[in-house]
């Protein structure tokens, strides 16, 4: 898989199982996603469990092989991580234990710590504790719902971050984005453009369930649902609906907007009909997440920057052939995007396995 549209930072974890590479905007507080694959010479069909050497929970290869089990062997996006306040991820546990137990990968939290060993001369070393990272996964969804067996490949993934895992964003403190990543000298050309994370979309089998799911245990509301949750184009029709958290702080800035991550925004659809592109990814793929989207300053520029690469090099992206029948008018308007701190915001980690 190759990454071309900006120049990225890697920074990689290679672990009994899997290997894992992290790539990020330039802005280190911009898009973050890793990419994850079986290790070399691990086969990636292994059906074998948790590995005993595999300190990490997140990149235990049994992970990897379920995505594929669940997506038909099809590379896709297996987490979305979001970040919360100190405090809120027992409150989550709980809200799962109690409302939807199915969904618990694990009934336990897990925590990972960074310590350091001071003591001078012939004074005893003792170990004190610089910063710890509480993580809590659970699957999106649902086969069908919530009476039915559980949708194994889509996971939700909660991170608390304290000290020296918070005290950088992004590629500047890789262990702050996940435990047991190591950092790399990060190069960016001149014409790199920053890139930062808008919304995430998933296509459901039960999107009214998937909504209650959300908002049962971690409190997202719905924000719009469009031409009453109805949208038809030519023979495809799907119903979708735009949910997220709630902040308190608005910030009217054209940067704040730009870069803000604390406004999460997760359109949730489901089809209607046989035809669309809702209805064949739940075909070719199952449930998960469709596509992600980033928000850039100047999207002209972005245009031409990929076009121009693709003319010299041969990669790189390729635009979508939209069809006629999905164009519409557009409108422009004024958002003001709040900000909370003790809300949950998105830390902008997408987990692809391939």
């Amino acid at each position: 898989m190759r990454v071309c549209v900006c120049v990225y930072a890697c920074v990689q974890y290679t672990g009994p199982r899997t290997r894992a590479v992290l790539v990020t905007s330039s802005d280190p507080c911009g898009v973050k996603m890793v990419i994850t694959a079986a290790a070399d010479g691990v086969c990636a069909n292994d059906k074998g469990g948790a590995h005993p050497d595999e300190p990490y929970d997140h990149f235990q290869g049994n992970f990897v092989q379920g995505f594929f089990d669940a997506h038909n062997d099809r590379q896709s996006i297996g987490v979305l991580g979001f970040e919360v306040a100190r405090g809120e991820l027992e409150t989550i546990l709980e809200r799962y234990k109690r409302l939807h137990p199915k969904l618990l990968i694990s009934d336990r939290i897990a925590v990972y710590t960074d310590t350091r060993s001071i003591g001078h001369g012939t004074v005893a070393k003792r170990t004190i504790e610089t910063g710890r990272m509480s993580i809590l996964e659970v699957y999106a969804y649902y086969r069908q719902d919530a009476s039915s067996e559980t949708d194994t490949g889509t996971v939700l993934r909660f991170v608390e971050r304290d000290g020296s895992f918070a005290s950088a964003p992004g590629f500047a403190n890789p262990e702050g984005v996940l435990p047991g990543l190591r950092d790399s000298d990060a190069h960016f050309d001149g014409t790199s453009i920053p890139a930062y994370s808008d919304h995430w979309v998933s296509n459901v089998i039960d999107r009214v369930g998937f909504l209650s799911t959300l908002q049962d245990t971690i409190g997202f509301v719905p924000k719009v649902e469009f031409n009453a949750g109805v949208i038809a184009a030519g023979a495809a029709r799907i119903e979708s609906t735009v949910i997220g958290n709630s902040s308190a702080t608005s910030a009217a800035s054209e940067a704040e907007v730009l870069k803000s991550q604390s406004q999460v925004y997760l359109p949730i659809n489901n089809a209607l009909s046989q035809q669309g592109h809702v209805a064949a990814f739940l075909d070719q793929f199952g449930q998960g997440i469709q596509h992600l989207a980033s928000r850039v300053q100047d999207l002209v520029s972005f245009v031409e920057r990929v076009n121009n690469y693709r003319t010299m090099t041969g990669r790189g992206l390729r635009f979508l052939a939209i069809p006629r029948s999905c164009k519409r008018p557009t409108q422009t308007s004024q958002f003001l995007f709040e900000r909370d701190s003790h809300t949950m915001r998105c830390c902008s980690l997408l987990h692809a396995s391939r």
